[in-house]
């Protein structure tokens, strides 16, 4: 909710009748203060889920939001909303780690691509959430939805245990059994289960892990390479410069005059949900490379279609009987972006890192996550401002394929491997 946050409300917000008075300029760092300030909560979050635990840190991670809600909705000044967003945004790191790590730990190897892949589609029903409740109510209402979701959380999750490979690297073994018991319904086959994560976790806690340990250690290297490649090939398909932008996309497009934009933002971010939830369902059946590479190369052609037809726009060529092609272009990237690239790097982020050094990985990934989220949206709009829309299009365009072939190449495939099998692989890669 807090990453689609400014596409309806900021309309709200420039509105006479707004609660809080704000410039243009604020119009942009409310945007931007929100992915910025997540890299402060980087040292934060390496910190919290090694010493009190994946689950605590989720906690303390909902604690922060729902108190950045209750900021957010009760504003009444800007310097309120930047607060309430800043706390967002560091919120929002510690959840993007520490959430995909706890499932990636907890679940059997027959099931983690679903739940962690089911994890970030929750994001997306948070962004349909918003904008179909933000366009319609007061302001303050988004705001009270977050604050019963996260109550209505923080009330159930301390129901749930702890990661059993946490309270292992904390010699908390009998805690980790009980752990353990609790997350698989058949207790007869829980001892070869236990036995082969903690001696996972003995192998790799042979030395504490370092943040050196990344680049020093040659399978550490590969999965640091491999990840930052993903999501910089993930943020420069464009999906932060699409999504923040898809109503100006369609406006400038003159797709307008052929559609609802305010009914089309509720379907674009349905299809995003509907694509998402095949990809939950598929991911360990298919495996992660296929759905990669088919994503990759489909949101490549929906990209160049809109690419080609900005640029005829730009030359001065007649479109408006065409006027509805970047309208079901958009349609199709929602859809094909989603089945793969939308969120599977974050899944194999997981899942690629010895659990010594996991949360510097899962950190580092979350970094480059809000970077390259940041940056492709300032070079969409620079490129945009300066040349139209198509340059950024057709640069988006081509990232896509040269994703798809390095995913072909050079990506592992984790579909059905325990974590101990993708660090054996990795070291034989």
């Amino acid at each position: 909710m807090h990453y689609a946050w400014s596409a309806p409300l900021l309309p709200l917000l420039r509105a006479e009748t707004s609660p809080v008075k704000i410039t243009k300029i604020d119009e942009i760092w409310l945007e931007g203060s929100y992915l910025v300030s997540g890299l402060g909560g980087l040292p934060i979050t390496i910190s919290l889920v090694d010493k009190i635990g994946r689950k605590n840190a989720i906690l303390a991670a909902s604690a922060t939001n729902l108190f950045s809600w209750i900021l957010i909705g009760s504003s009444r000044h800007v310097a309120q909303l930047y607060c309430g967003r800043i706390l967002a945004g560091v919120s929002g790191d510690m959840t993007y780690v520490a959430i995909p790590m706890y499932l990636s730990e907890i679940s059997n190897e027959k099931y983690r691509g679903f739940l962690t892949c089911f994890n970030f589609n929750m994001v997306l029903l948070g962004t349909l959430l918003i904008s179909v409740i933000a366009p319609f109510t007061p302001y303050y209402v988004p705001s009270l939805v977050g604050v019963i979701l996260l109550s209505t959380q923080l009330f159930i999750s301390p129901l749930m245990p702890e990661s059993p490979y946490f309270l292992l690297s904390k010699n908390r073994s009998d805690e980790a059994k009980i752990a353990l018991e609790k997350l698989r319904e058949n207790h007869a086959n829980i001892d070869d289960e236990f036995n082969e994560i903690a001696r996972a976790v003995q192998r790799q806690n042979t030395q504490k892990g370092k943040c050196t340990d990344l680049l020093l250690v040659r399978s550490n290297r590969k999965a640091v390479t491999i990840i930052t490649i993903l999501i910089l090939c993930q943020f420069f398909i464009g999906f932060s410069a699409i999504i923040m932008n898809v109503h100006t996309i369609l406006e400038e497009a003159d797709s307008s005059n052929v559609i609802n934009v305010e009914r089309y933002g509720i379907i674009f971010y349905s299809l995003m949900v509907l694509s998402a939830t095949f990809c939950c369902l598929t991911v360990d059946k298919f495996g992660r490379k296929i759905l990669l590479i088919v994503s990759s190369v489909l949101s490549g052609v929906c990209l160049l279609i809109m690419g080609i037809y900005f640029n005829l726009q730009k030359f001065e060529v007649d479109v408006k009987d065409v006027a509805w092609i970047p309208a079901y272009s958009l349609m199709g990237y929602a859809i094909t972006y989603k089945i793969g690239m939308g969120f599977l790097p974050q899944v194999i982020v997981s899942e690629l890192f010895p659990n010594n050094v996991k949360a510097f990985g899962m950190t580092y990934g979350d970094f480059l996550l809000i970077v390259f989220s940041f940056v492709s949206l300032i070079f969409y709009q620079y490129l945009n401002y300066f040349y139209g829309h198509y340059v950024p299009l057709y640069t988006f365009t081509v990232v896509a394929f040269l994703g798809a072939i390095f995913t072909f190449y050079y990506v592992p495939e984790t579909k059905g491997k325990t974590l101990d099998q993708i660090q054996i692989m990795l070291h034989e890669m």
